[in-house]
Order: C-alpha cells, then structure tokens, then sequence
C-alpha cells in the first residue's frame, strides 16, 4: 500500500491462487495481477493498471510522478507515469532483478535509489533512479521479503528475514525517502 500526495492510495493485487486445486507455490501462475486506486474512506476503488506479473511491492519515485511496481514472477519493476491522482501512464520497463533474484517489498531513498529485496536469492538489489543496478546486498536469509527505512534520521534500513524470523538493521548512506504526506 502506498500513498500519494492527496491522502488516497495505490495497492497491488497479485491475485493469489486458489488452495483447493494445491497449485505449487514455485510455478508462476497464468492468472495476472492489478494495481487498484482508493481513497481511504473507501468510497472510491478503480483498478489503474492490469496483466501484471503477480505484482506486489509498490512505491513513489521522490517527484511523486512515477509509480514502481515489483512484479514477482516477472523478476522485474516497471514504471507507470502519474498523469494524475490515480490516473497512470503507459507501463514501461524499470530494472531487471539478477538471475536467481525475485522482487518482493521495496523502498526508495530521498535520492531516488530504489532498494530491492531479492526474494531466494539472499539480498538486497540496489538501482539507481534510472533503473541500473548499482549494488547488491547480501543477507544471511535467501527469503528476504521486505524493507524500509526507518530510526530518528531516516537513514536506517530494517531488512526482514522470513526464513530466520528476524528483522536486521544496518545503516543506510542517505535517508529514506517519506512514505506518507504529512496531512498536518
């Protein structure tokens, strides 16, 4: 869930398979995913963007004017351009996660750098705003499933590591970018 300047959200709907039919949890399904507008009242849904590859981590570039999301299954992120509240641009290809690597949560810094966790593959992937890689972190953990910043400054980075249980904190370089408007 994520939130944008005017107080409503977007969310991912990686469209989840059904337990009956005991399809495995290692082979991408064919049914796609969306990405959903709402205010928070809930008096408003609208689905903004479709046939996604079972979307789910989802963020703001710092400008507020383009949303990320990581497709799971598509081991990437694309970019929609924000042509206004809830009304997005065409789809575009954003960063490519290394073999092995799948996208799961993600989180950006102030200076637009979008930090990936790379679900079984054991790290956070690092890209710069235009989408190149510049880095990546290893975790003890190949099930990394979520980050965000965090602590007085912001510049706190809190990595989650499903398979071991625990929450790993490391300094960041730069602070985390707000992931709500101050409504004041």
């Amino acid at each position: 869930m994520l939130f944008d300047a005017e107080g409503n959200f977007y969310f991912t709907d990686p469209v989840h398979r059904d337990p009956k039919k005991r399809e495995s949890l290692n082979v991408p399904t064919q049914r796609q995913g969306s990405v959903y507008y709402a205010t928070p009242a809930g008096t408003h849904i609208r689905r903004v963007a479709t046939s996604l590859q079972h979307p789910n981590g989802i963020g703001l570039t710092p400008d507020g004017k383009t949303l990320l999301v990581a497709e799971t299954f598509a081991a990437s992120l694309c970019a929609f351009p924000i042509r206004a509240p809830g009304e997005l641009g065409e789809r575009r290809p954003f960063a490519t996660l290394p073999s092995g690597y799948y996208p799961d949560g993600f989180c950006l810094d102030e200076a637009g750098y979008v930090l990936v966790c790379g679900v079984l593959g054991g790290g956070i992937v690092v890209f710069d705003p235009h989408g190149t890689q510049t880095d990546l972190i290893p975790c003890a953990d190949r099930l990394v499933t979520n980050v965000a910043f965090g602590g007085p400054d912001r510049s706190t980075l809190y990595i989650t590591e499903s398979g071991l249980g625990r929450v790993v904190a490391r300094e960041w370089p730069r602070r985390g970018l707000v992931l709500f408007p101050d409504r004041g």
